[in-house]
């Protein structure tokens, strides 16, 4: 123990101030996110008053009396609350539309913000690299939204289901008529699968794309995000009268062309036998996408390395 304190004293005094202040890359991107999360906490709180907001409806739904849940008879004989399980369809939809407005706001203001109020001065004094804060806000949209999606998506339908059992077992009725076909975990199984195919895979670019607009824009974010792709849309149509441009933006906000499910659309209400990840993975739809999200990446840390505050 003396011989390495000896040695460490041995070193000159640059080298010491350098060994004792060095930060791993894994560890300051780390607190890049963490920082995101302090700075931003509509991140969570926006979801969660959707969920709040939907289980609040359903209390007071019952309470009055106003909840109304058909008795319907399966083909395998088993009864279905078919008014429970469309609840539970809305509250995967209220929850994840939510997510999606704040995610799309926060990726226009991520890297804007912080060039208008002239924060990011003191962000680039940190030993932290442009690369690591643009990956930490790309973090934010395709893996955090996500994982608070899911968690909050969960735990309504679990308090869900104990409102509802307990409002049939106050009209005499089985508790069990609460649970919803095909039950809960495979209607979570299918809500995580489409989270990850449709709002993390397929909407990767959109994200990466908009982040790359906050980082070039000096006021507006959210116009110059949206005229381009339009006004391109629309000189299209009038000088070639067809319409690539605005297919490819519906096909890709829409997720109908992804392939992830064997439906017609990307809707939630699905089951095992219609979910193709195989076909989703071979699409090259999936594949450009996220070639083209690498690129606008690339394009949004070197216009942060370049870009003045506004």
């Amino acid at each position: 123990m003396s011989t390495q304190s000896n040695a460490a004293n041995e070193l000159p005094l640059e080298a010491r101030a350098t060994a004792q202040t060095f930060i791993s890359p894994g560890r300051r991107f780390y607190w890049s996110v963490r920082r995101e999360l302090w700075e931003n906490r509509s991140i969570y709180l926006a979801p969660a008053a959707a969920a709040g907001f939907v289980i609040l409806g359903v209390l007071i739904s019952v309470a009055r009396g106003a909840l109304h849940l058909s008795i319907t008879v399966t083909t395998n004989g088993m009864t279905e609350q078919r008014g429970v399980a469309a609840f539970y369809d809305a509250t995967m939809a209220a929850i994840m539309l939510v997510a999606l407005i704040v995610s799309a706001f926060y990726c226009l203001s991520a890297l804007h913000g912080e060039r208008r109020d002239r924060s990011v001065l003191f962000w680039k004094s940190l030993p932290v690299s442009d690369l690591t804060t643009v990956l930490a806000k790309a973090v934010i949209p395709l893996i955090v939204f996500p994982a608070v999606m899911m968690v909050l998506i969960v735990a309504t339908h679990v308090a869900s289901l104990v409102i509802f059992a307990a409002a049939l077992l106050a009209h005499g009725k089985s508790a069990s008529m609460a649970w919803p076909s095909p039950g809960l975990p495979q209607m979570w199984g299918m809500t995580l699968y489409h989270i990850v195919a449709i709002h993390v895979l397929w909407y990767a670019p959109l994200y990466c794309y908009m982040l790359m607009v906050s980082a070039w824009a000096k006021r507006a974010p959210f116009l110059w995000a949206v005229l381009p792709p339009v006004a391109a849309g629309i000189v299209e149509k009038i000088a070639f009268g067809s319409s690539h441009i605005f297919l490819l933006l519906r096909d890709r906000l829409s997720g109908e062309s992804s392939g992830a499910v064997t439906t017609a659309t990307g809707g939630m209400k699905l089951d095992s036998t219609q979910i193709a990840p195989l076909h989703f993975l071979a699409s090259p739809g999936l594949w450009l996408g996220l070639v083209a999200a690498v690129i606008f990446l690339a394009a949004a840390v070197r216009l942060r390395r370049e870009q003045a505050p506004v």
